[in-house]
C-alpha cells in the first residue's frame, strides 16, 4: 500500500506564493496584463490546458485569435442554472437565520468562481476572517478537470454542481493535500521553465490547430471561419430534458451542502 504524503498548510501556502511569483514573472516579461495587473489566472490556464509548452510559448507571445464560436445556449444554460441555485439558496440561508453574502464571478490569482458566499457573522473563521463556500456550476456534460485542478489550489471549500447529470459534490482542498501539493509544484516547474526559455515541445494530435508555424512538428491545419459549434435537435432535447429534471435538485442538495458548511465549527475549516 503506498504511504498517504501528510502536506503541513503552511508548505502549500509557500507554493501558492511561488507559484504566483513565476506567474507574475511570465505577465511581466510577454505583457499579460489587464488594467495594470498581471493576468495570472489567464496563465494559470494556459500552462495547466497545454501540454507542450513550446505552444505555450508561442502564444505567450502571439496572444490566439479564436475564430470558433459556440452556441449562445451553453452560456446561457449556465447563468440561468446559476440564477436558480443561488435564488433558492438566498431563501434558506434566511430560512436558517444565517447572515451571509453571497458573490457571483469572484476572481482571486489563480481562478474565477462561479459564486463564493462569505459569511458575515463570526461564526467561522477562514484566512481573512469570512469563511467562504465556493460554487462552480457547470449547466452542460463538459467537466475541464484542468479548471477543478487550480481551483483546488484555493483552500477554501468547493462544492462543484454538474446540473445535467444531477451530480453536486464538496470538495476539501486541505484533504487533498498531496495532490494539491503535487500539481502546485509541477505548474511551478513548468512556469520556471517557460521563465527560462527552457519549455519542451511535445508533439501531438493537437498540432494539427497550433499556430507556431516555425516548429518542426506544425502541420497545415484547415481554417474554419467563424466555426459554429452546436448540437443536434436530438442531443438538444436530451440535454434540455436533462438539465431541467434535474436542476431542482441540484438547488436543493447545494443548499443542504452550503448551511451544513457554514454551521460546521470552525476547525472543520481550518
Amino acid at each position: 500500500m503506498t504511504e498517504t504524503l501528510q502536506v503541513v498548510p503552511h508548505e502549500l501556502d509557500e507554493l501558492r506564493q511561488e507559484l504566483l511569483q513565476s506567474l507574475t514573472q511570465l505577465a511581466a516579461k510577454h505583457g499579460w496584463s489587464w488594467k495594470g495587473k498581471p493576468r495570472t489566472t489567464s496563465l494559470a490556464k494556459l500552462l495547466t490546458s497545454n501540454l507542450c509548452e513550446r505552444r505555450v510559448d508561442y502564444l505567450l507571445r502571439n496572444p490566439e485569435h479564436e475564430n470558433t464560436k459556440f452556441d449562445p445556449i451553453y452560456r446561457e444554460k449556465s447563468q440561468y442554472a446559476v440564477r436558480f441555485i443561488i435564488d433558492h439558496l438566498k431563501s434558506r440561508l434566511l430560512q436558517e437565520g444565517i447572515n451571509a453574502r453571497v458573490a457571483t464571478e469572484v476572481k482571486d490569482d489563480f481562478g474565477t468562481y462561479d459564486v463564493t458566499i462569505l459569511q458575515a457573522e463570526p461564526i467561522l473563521i477562514l484566512r481573512d476572517g469570512e469563511a467562504k463556500v465556493r460554487l462552480e456550476v457547470k449547466a452542460s456534460l463538459g467537466l475541464p478537470l484542468e479548471q477543478v485542478d487550480r481551483y483546488l489550489w484555493n483552500p477554501s471549500l468547493l462544492i462543484l454542481v454538474r446540473v445535467i447529470t444531477g451530480h453536486v459534490m464538496l470538495l476539501r482542498p486541505q484533504e487533498l493535500g498531496e495532490f494539491v501539493e503535487f500539481s502546485l509544484r509541477t505548474t511551478l516547474e513548468k512556469a520556471c521553465r517557460l521563465n527560462e526559455e527552457k519549455c519542451f515541445a511535445v508533439p501531438g494530435n493537437y498540432c494539427s490547430n497550433c499556430p507556431d508555424e516555425g516548429c518542426p512538428f506544425y502541420e497545415q491545419k484547415r481554417f474554419y471561419t467563424h466555426r459554429l459549434v452546436k448540437m443536434t435537435d436530438s442531443d438538444f432535447g436530451i440535454d434540455m430534458t436533462s438539465f431541467l429534471t434535474h436542476l431542482p435538485y441540484a438547488a436543493r442538495r447545494t443548499a443542504d451542502l452550503v448551511i451544513e458548511e457554514l454551521r460546521r465549527p470552525s476547525e472543520g475549516l481550518a
